[in-house]
C-alpha cells in the first residue's frame, strides 16, 4: 500500500508514544525502533518529507487500509531528495543519500514529538548502527562502494569486515537533564552493553547471563566505568580488545594463527600491527589467544576450527588461595537472575561447596558463589546442574550453564575442554520456593560424576 518502511514505522512509533504518554502518563516505555535502510535494495520514498515534525507535523499514523500513513501515495520508489539530485552523483548514491537523509528527518520527527509531549527531560534517546556501511546493491547492472560519501571515514573496511570500518559505528546518546550535552568518549564499548544500560536507567537488575555492562557512569559522568567485554567473530574472522588493544584475525584458520594488534586510539586506520614490534607485544600475543578461549563458546551452527582448543587456566600463585567457596547472600525477587555483584549482599560468608546445605538461604533469596576451580587434568569435563530455582553458570567469562528463562527444575548439561589448573567461576542462584536447594555437579574421562568436592574449590586469600 505504497508505505516505505522507514515512514511507516516512525509513523507508528509516534503514534504508540503519544498513545502511551497520554493514556498513562506515569507509566515509562521502552521502544526499540530498527529501521531496514539503507540496505541492499536501496529502495526510495514514494513523496517528499511531510511538512513539520512532531504532534502537529511530519508523519502521521492513519491506520485504514491502502492509507496506513501519509505519504502512503505517489509512485513507488520514485522520490528523491533534491539535495543530492543533479550534482553529478550516480543512480545508487542518490538513492544511498536519500534514504540516509529520511532517516534523519524521521528521527528529528520522533525527538520532537518527545518534546511536544513535554517528555523529553524525560526521555533517553540512543541511535546507533549494528555495522559499517555495506557494499550491497540488488540493482541490476550498477555497483555501491560506499567511499562515494566517505561513509567509513579514516576507517579501513565495511560491513562483514572486522576492521575498524566494519565495525565502529556513530552512537548518539540524547536525554536533556539526564546526559550532559557535548560529551565525547573513546571508551570500547558492543552492543550487549546497552541492555545493561536500559536495566540500570530502569532501576532493574542487571541479567547475569549477558555479557554486558551498564554505561550509566559514561553517560552521567558519575561513578566508575567497569570494563566492556569486546569479542567478535565472523565466518574466519575473529577478534577482541585487551588492555586497549585490538586483536584481530582476518584468516582464523586455526588457534595458532596470530593476531594482528592495533592501537586503534591512535591509530584508527589500522595501519600499523604492532604484533612482534616487542616483548610486550609478544606476551600480549599469546594472552590474546588465552583470552578468546576463555570467552567465547562454541556453536554448533557456527563450527569453528579452535572450538576443541583446551581453555587455558589463569596464571596465580596457589600460595595466595585457601580452600572455600565466596558466599554472598541477598534478598528479594527477580524476574530473571541478576548481576549480584552489582547489588549490596545481605550476608557474606566462606562456604564450604556449591550448594545450599550449609548456607542460611530462605525464600525469596538469592546468592552469588564465586572463586576459583582446581581442574585436577587436562581434558572434556562435563557441569550438571539441578535446582529448586533458577540459575546461570559462568567459568571464565564463558557462559556454561544458562537454566534462567522457563527453566523447570530438570538437570542440564555442558561439556567444555579444560587445561589443568585453576579457572575462575561465578554461579548465580535465585530462588521463591520454600526449600531452595542447588547441586552441582562435574565429571571427565578420569572422573565420575560426582559433587565438586571442597578441595577444588579455592577463593583468594584476604590481602594484608
Amino acid at each position: 500500500d505504497k508505505c516505505y518502511t522507514t515512514d511507516l514505522w516512525t509513523a507508528k512509533a509516534k503514534q504508540l508514544i503519544i498513545d502511551r504518554t497520554k493514556n498513562n502518563p506515569k507509566t515509562p516505555f521502552f521502544m526499540y525502533l530498527a529501521y531496514d535502510t539503507p540496505h541492499a535494495a536501496l529502495q526510495l520514498p514514494t513523496t517528499p518529507y511531510p511538512d513539520g515534525k512532531g504532534i502537529k507535523g511530519g508523519l502521521e499514523w492513519l491506520g485504514a487500509p491502502g492509507k496506513m500513513i501519509n505519504t502512503a501515495k505517489g509512485i513507488i520508489d520514485s522520490y528523491r531528495d533534491p539535495i543530492y539530485t543533479n550534482k553529478g552523483l550516480t543512480e545508487v548514491a542518490e538513492r544511498f543519500a536519500t534514504s540516509i537523509t529520511r532517516i534523519d528527518h524521521c528521527v528529528g520527527d520522533i525527538l520532537q514529538t518527545l518534546k511536544d509531549l513535554k517528555i523529553d527531560k524525560k526521555t533517553i534517546v540512543i541511535f546507533s548502527s549494528d555495522n559499517g556501511p555495506h557494499r550491497e546493491t540488488y540493482i541490476k547492472g550498477e555497483r555501491w562502494n560506499p567511499s562515494v560519501f566517505e561513509s567509513a571515514g579514516k576507517f579501513k573496511g565495511s560491513k562483514g569486515s572486522s576492521y575498524e570500518g566494519g565495525l565502529r559505528v556513530p552512537t548518539f546518546a540524547w536525554g536533556p537533564s539526564i546526559i550532559k550535552a557535548g560529551q565525547k568518549t573513546n571508551s570500547t564499548s558492543q552492543f550487549h552493553d546497552w541492555m545493561a544500560t536500559f536495566c540500570d536507567y530502569a532501576g532493574l537488575g542487571i541479567p547475569a547471563r549477558i555479557d554486558g555492562v551498564s554505561l550509566l557512569p559514561t553517560l552521567s559522568g558519575i561513578g566508575k566505568q567497569r570494563k566492556s567485554t569486546i569479542y567478535f567473530e565472523f565466518n574466519n574472522q575473529q577478534g577482541l580488545y585487551l588492555d586497549g588493544y585490538k586483536g584481530i584475525r582476518m584468516k582464523a584458520t586455526s588457534h595458532e594463527v596470530d593476531f594482528e594488534i592495533f592501537n586503534t586510539l591512535e591509530d584508527g586506520p589500522e595501519s600499523k600491527n604492532l604484533a612482534g614490534d616487542s616483548e610486550i607485544f609478544n606476551r600480549l600475543q599469546k594472552r590474546m589467544k588465552d583470552e578468546v578461549l576463555r570467552i567465547r563458546m562454541p556453536n554448533r551452527h557456527a563450527k569453528k576450527t579452535y572450538d576443541d582448543e583446551l581453555v587455558p587456566g589463569i596464571d596465580i600463585d596457589k600460595n595466595k588461595l585457601k580452600n572455600g567457596v565466596g558466599t554472598n547472600l541477598y534478598k528479594g525477587t527477580w524476574e530473571w537472575v541478576p548481576e549480584f555483584s552489582q547489588l549490596s549482599a545481605n550476608n557474606s560468608l566462606l562456604g564450604k561447596d556449591l550448594s545450599t546445605r550449609n548456607i542460611p538461604i530462605k525464600k525469596n533469596n538469592g546468592v552469588l558463589f564465586s572463586g576459583h576451580l582446581l581442574v585436577p587434568h587436562s581434558g572434556a569435563w562435563t557441569f550438571h546442574c539441578k535446582s529448586t530455582g533458577q540459575f546461570i553458570f559462568k567459568i571464565h567469562k564463558k557462559l556454561v550453564l544458562d537454566a534462567d528463562y522457563k527453566y523447570s527444575g530438570e538437570e542440564i548439561s555442558r561439556t567444555l575442554n579444560l587445561s589443568k589448573g585453576i579457572h575462575p567461576y561465578r554461579m548465580y542462584y535465585k530462588d521463591s520456593s520454600p526449600k531452595p536447594n542447588i547441586s552441582l555437579q562435574w565429571e571427565s574421562e578420569k572422573v565420575a560424576k560426582n559433587v565438586i568436592p571442597a578441595n577444588a574449590l579455592f577463593v583468594e586469600k584476604p590481602q594484608s
